[in-house]
């Protein structure tokens, strides 16, 4: 009886080693992937996106905006005095921006054909451009270079206003003429619609006899002689004197469109009176 007993217990211990050594291997195989290895996926491959160079002779060249204020002050120069339009052709431009070492200021200058242009201006936004232009002789065998016309003026977002002009070809008295124009112009923008184009005509109109004064007259006729402007000139002959000025435009031969009058002295001019009946 004993000994059934004792084979019995003995059974049943070794049923139990087999089932928990065969629990541990599966639980071991299942839960370590050194023993049982995932298959490995590798990573697809980034596509490459296929570009199209862009030939370098298809980019558009950029104009930079000091050139572009170079050539408006030049185009403004021969559209307003008319007498400079044999010194402003066609140009090839030297030159660009001068490294002065200053903080805060920009410099640049161009040089063509006679013509030395300038520009500074602040670094800002959106800076108002001081522009100076002069045009000197060449020099030949007789006679040495010379500074014939000197403009000096401003450029803001394409706006050119102009300070100075003056041209050593002309007259005094035609430089107090064209100066009057301009400041009509400028200052009765009403006007520049009569101040296209104006061809003068006349000269010193002095009376003979008289001494100690002069008097200088200049038309400019257009539609069939039905409009007309009439500049005339008074001064003493003294050293730096004061030019009275008027000028008049008038309409159908009777009838004053732009009636002015006023004074220049040394480039400056004084507005005494103004009138405009269209």
């Amino acid at each position: 009886m004993l000994a059934r007993q004792a084979l019995v217990i003995g059974t049943v211990v070794v049923l139990i080693v087999v089932i928990v050594s065969g629990f541990l291997v599966w639980q071991s195989g299942y839960f370590n992937p050194a023993i049982t290895p995932s298959p490995s996926i590798s990573p697809s491959p980034t596509p490459t996106p296929i570009t199209t160079p862009t030939p370098e002779s298809s980019a558009t060249p950029v104009t930079l905006t000091q050139e572009q204020v170079r050539d408006a002050t030049m185009t403004y120069i021969k559209t307003s005095h008319n007498e400079t339009a044999s010194y402003v052709q066609t140009f090839a431009w030297t030159g660009g921006r001068v490294d002065t070492g200053f903080l805060g200021a920009e410099l640049y200058s161009y040089q063509s054909q006679g013509w030395n242009v300038t520009l500074q201006y602040p670094v800002v936004p959106n800076p108002i451009y001081t522009v100076t232009a002069d045009y000197i002789s060449p020099v030949s065998q007789v006679t040495p270079a010379e500074k014939i016309i000197t403009w000096l003026g401003t450029w803001q977002n394409g706006t050119i206003s102009e300070t100075i002009y003056n041209n050593t070809m002309l007259l005094i008295q035609e430089q107090v003429r064209n100066n009057v124009m301009d400041y009509l112009k400028s200052n009765h923008a009403e006007t520049s619609q009569y101040i296209q184009n104006v061809s003068w005509t006349g000269g010193d109109v002095t009376p003979s006899g008289i001494v100690g004064s002069k008097t200088y007259l200049y038309e400019s006729k257009s539609g069939m002689i039905l409009y007309s402007w009439r500049l005339e000139i008074q001064y003493p002959v003294v050293l730096n004197p004061i030019y009275t000025v008027s000028a008049n435009f008038t309409g159908l031969g009777i009838t004053d469109i732009v009636a002015w009058q006023g004074t220049w002295q040394a480039g400056v001019i004084i507005e005494t009176s103004y009138s405009y009946t269209p």
